[in-house]
């Protein structure tokens, strides 16, 4: 079985480090990634794993549509997304995407059942050939070339690829996922997290001073995804992991710091801030990763 790759590049995807963070976290019976942006890690978890239970959350009603989309109508998707690199179609559905999205916004939190295919499609072919951050936003209006690479997102890899059958193993991968969209603490209560003992959690909040690439996240999201997660460290059912670069928080000694490096995005600006990417592990992930590397 070919694993799908994420259908649309992302700013701080971490696809890259999430055969890592797995060893890390084991075959958890619930994961959990409150910032599911393009499900990076959740598309890298290894096929031999039990997959039982899985829930992500993102803000951003355009990410939660295009999920909820793909889970119910693959087709409908793939039938819109399936289009040739055009610069006018670009900067058209850009405007019109940007219009729809408030009343988006309010179907998709309003009606469990609501998804907008062509706004799915439409939205994961031009978030592959944007250039940098404000992707159907209406705050961004300046006219530019569409990428012409063939290499990301739903055109990766070689040319010929049948983005129609890609999206199709994608949407059997996420078949069984819960999808939220909403505060990033709402897929953290009791209710969603029950009674398993043993849950994996991903914190990957925008990183301080990035937060407007994001669009609907508040500032300052990071320092309560920290707090939030100094304070449950000890419970023996939660495996956490949290993103951040190095000195954007002080975790105790007990916590495993990783380093790595990202490939840098697509803004220049934050090439030198790719090396100094962390991952914190809470000391519950501490067994799993002496097992590996002792």
């Amino acid at each position: 079985m070919i694993t799908p790759t994420p259908p649309f590049p992302y700013f701080g995807g971490k696809y890259p480090i999430s055969s890592t963070i797995w060893r890390y976290f084991g075959d958890v019976s619930h994961y959990i990634e409150p910032f599911a942006g393009s499900l990076g890690v959740l598309l890298g978890r290894p096929h031999s794993h039990s997959q039982i239970i899985e829930t992500v959350n993102d803000k951003n009603c355009l990410i939660a549509n295009f999920w909820r989309a793909l889970q119910s109508d693959c087709d409908g998707v793939a039938q819109w997304a399936n289009s040739p690199i055009n610069e006018a179609d670009l900067l058209a559905r850009h405007g019109w995407i940007a219009s729809q999205v408030e009343a988006l916004r309010e179907n998709i939190i309003s009606n469990p059942h609501y998804f907008d295919i062509k706004i799915a499609g439409w939205w994961v072919w031009g978030q592959a050939l944007w250039l940098g951050d404000g992707w159907c936003s209406a705050k961004i209006s300046k006219r530019q070339m569409p990428s012409i690479s063939t290499n990301k997102g739903i055109f990766k890899n070689e040319s010929s690829r049948d983005i129609v059958d890609y999206l199709n193993r994608l949407s059997n991968r996420i078949k069984k996922v819960r999808v939220c969209c909403g505060d990033w603490q709402r897929v953290l209560s009791p209710a969603v997290i029950g009674t398993s003992k043993d849950i994996g959690i991903f914190l990957d909040p925008p990183y301080k001073g990035t937060e407007k690439v994001y669009g609907e996240v508040s500032v300052g999201v990071s320092q309560e995804v920290f707090e939030w997660a100094i304070e449950r460290s000890s419970f023996p059912n939660l495996k956490i992991a949290v993103c951040g670069l190095n000195g954007d928080y002080d975790f105790p000694k007990d916590w495993i710091e990783i380093p790595w490096k990202s490939s840098g995005g697509f803004r220049s600006s934050n090439n030198l801030s790719r090396l100094k990417e962390r991952i914190w592990f809470s000391p519950n992930c501490g067994d799993i990763q002496l097992s590996l590397f002792a």
